[in-house]
């Protein structure tokens, strides 16, 4: 392949994705006019990402959970991590 169609093949890729860029930025901006209503809400609380054992214990104390409750939820995440990861994406690579 010579340089030029290089060349070429490279900037027609640059406009594809500024063409799928420009179009991932509009999904949902007429969201409130299609609809007639947009979410404000803010959260309450911010945990932060993602799931851990202090989060799970920071959830749990501001529901006022009992301890059995909080050792089930402890329990079923350590049942979680323990599995292993899907991997439907990776079958077919």
């Amino acid at each position: 392949m010579s340089n030029k169609n290089l060349q070429q093949q490279k900037t027609n890729a640059s406009d594809i994705i500024a063409e799928e860029v420009a179009v991932v930025n509009t999904i949902n901006s007429d969201y409130e006019k299609k609809y007639g209503f947009k979410d404000n809400i803010k959260n309450s609380f911010d945990l932060g990402k993602g799931i851990n054992k202090k989060i799970i214990k920071q959830i749990s104390k501001l529901k006022n959970e009992d301890d059995w409750m909080l050792n089930n939820r402890l329990k079923a995440y350590d049942i979680f991590l323990k599995k292993r990861n899907a991997d439907m994406g990776r079958r077919f690579i």
